[in-house]
């Protein structure tokens, strides 16, 4: 089965934007709404987590961790903007053309 990723998921850009926009939310949820205020600020947390995963151009394939045990064998690649190269998630041999966005990539 190959993992399909939607082309906008590759954006380091649109990563980071998303991160933000969800640590905006979190954050205005813990400081005006008292009830889910100790949620937010442990999702707040995991958020600045990830942005300074995003921002270190480092990621990990959770599932590959998971079987494997190993960081080395679980981070994925990226190319020189950051962006994430997916097609190292992919878990047939057999590609085409449109599995890949670039030249480069193929």
């Amino acid at each position: 089965m190959v993992n399909e990723v939607a082309p906008w998921r590759r954006s380091k850009k649109v990563r980071l934007i998303i991160i933000g926009v969800l640590l905006f939310i979190a954050l205005m949820l813990a400081i005006f709404v008292q009830k889910v205020r100790v949620i937010m600020i442990a999702v707040i947390v995991m958020l600045l987590v990830a942005l300074g995963l995003e921002t270190s151009n480092t990621d990990y394939d959770l599932g590959k961790m998971l079987k494997s045990g190993s960081l080395k064998e679980s981070r994925i690649k990226r190319d020189d903007r950051g962006n994430l190269i997916m097609g190292t998630m992919c878990g047939n041999n057999s590609y085409n053309c449109s599995d890949f966005l670039t030249q480069e990539e193929a």
